[in-house]
């Protein structure tokens, strides 16, 4: 028998204000500073696809340059990325994080250093870390991508 939630909050894994929520987390827990995180996902400002694979659209600044989600700012991922250089970054960036978690079940400090740089790396070609991508040139910035996904895809910090 599946007992209801408590009056006012949601089972773990539903839905808060037509965002769909983690596993992980719940709808009472959605306010605490751990929420904005588990809901960037991506990091690239179009938020987490749910358990029914739809998107939830985060806001934006007035600019476009950053995400505001929990009254935090983050910085938007390039919207010069095509679709599917972003897809295989972000792939490269959750496979990074699940390393992180990994390496640090496993107290491994070696992997978990390789696993962070890996996704330094991700979020460098996607523009959220390193020099903003507005103040780069279109061709530098492809430039950057490319070089991030020939190290990622090669297996290279």
């Amino acid at each position: 028998m599946v007992r209801p939630a408590a009056p006012g909050r949601l089972p773990r894994g539903g839905t808060m204000g037509g965002l769909s929520l983690p596993r992980g987390i719940d709808a009472g827990e959605a306010g605490s500073s751990a929420a904005p995180r588990a809901l960037v996902g991506d990091g690239g400002g179009a938020a987490r696809r749910g358990r029914s694979g739809g998107v939830c659209a985060a806001e934006r600044s007035d600019d476009g340059r950053y995400v505001l989600i929990g009254g935090r700012r983050w910085r938007a991922s390039d919207p010069l990325l095509p679709p599917d250089v972003r897809e295989r970054l972000v792939g490269h960036l959750m496979a990074a994080r699940r390393a992180v978690a990994s390496a640090r079940r496993r107290g491994d400090g070696d992997a978990e250093g390789v696993a962070r740089g890996r996704v330094q790396r991700a979020k460098e070609g996607l523009g959220e870390r390193g020099r903003p991508w507005w103040e780069l040139p279109r061709a530098e910035r492809r430039r950057r991508w490319e070089s991030a996904l020939g190290d990622l895809d090669s297996g290279e910090r």
